[in-house]
């Protein structure tokens, strides 16, 4: 009889339930290296003590927990979606005008460039005179274009609050913990290469997956993040019991 060892690669798409708990589009979270489930039951025990020695009679399973954990790599917005419990907006950019700086700069303070949502263009420093004077680049202030910060150099002689006019270019935002992520739909396209015979095809699917945000989220460090997310699988409430099916999910061997 051939050996049936296990060692798992493969692609993980997630998807939003509907109300029939069917899931929607499917969407490639990228690598993954890590995919795991743990499954753990509760017991009630009784032990008949009418003899010389208790004597264990009973152990009735009480309680199921499905439990899972998935290590994403890729920090594209979809999934930060997932790690942060947060939403993606897509900014189109634009021009934005008179937005000021807090009152009261002094020479040499940095300050976020008000209005800043996408990489900045065509930025003009204005003062809030009758007529308002032109703060000169380079020699009132510098500006970094890419992350919306200006320094002030020389500002005296201007009245304050000073006052931006540019222009955003397109960026994508996501909030951190800004909803309650909705439950999800897992699907795990596998293959097992832990044999030699070749490599097997095999589906799992989780139906009902409540994702909790990430432990961790590094923005910086000597190697590629890794997002660990944890999960709790429930009993999907759409589903009958069924032997064949379950109503956690189900592991599809297709080869």
């Amino acid at each position: 009889m051939a050996t049936e060892y296990y060692l798992g690669k493969g692609k993980l798409q997630v998807a939003d339930r509907d109300a029939n708990g069917a899931p929607g589009a499917l969407t490639d979270v990228g690598e993954v290296p890590l995919i795991s489930i743990e499954v753990t039951k509760d017991y009630a025990e009784n032990f008949a003590t009418s003899g010389e020695e208790n004597v264990q009679d009973a152990h009735v399973p009480t309680k199921r927990t499905v439990k899972a954990s998935i290590t994403l790599k890729e920090a594209t917005a979809k999934n930060l979606e997932l790690i942060l419990h947060g939403k993606k907006t897509a900014n189109a950019g634009g021009s934005v005008t008179n937005q000021a700086f807090p009152s009261g700069i002094l020479a040499g303070e940095t300050h976020r460039l008000p209005g800043f949502a996408g990489v900045a263009s065509s930025v003009v420093i204005t003062d809030s005179a009758g007529s308002p004077a032109t703060l000169v680049e380079g020699t009132n202030y510098t500006v970094d274009a890419d992350y919306g910060d200006v320094k002030f150099i020389l500002v005296t002689g201007f009245t304050q609050p000073f006052k931006a006019a540019f222009t955003n270019a397109a960026s994508t935002r996501v909030a951190i913990l800004s909803k309650r992520a909705s439950n999800k739909f897992l699907r795990f396209k596998g293959i097992n290469i832990g044999n030699n015979s070749g490599k097997k095809k095999m589906l799992a699917e989780l139906y009902d997956c409540s994702l909790m945000p990430a432990k961790k989220v590094d923005l910086k460090g000597d190697e590629h993040a890794t997002y660990e997310l944890e999960i709790v699988l429930l009993a999907d409430s759409t589903k009958a019991e069924s032997e064949e099916l379950g109503r956690y999910g189900n592991v599809l061997l297709l080869d």
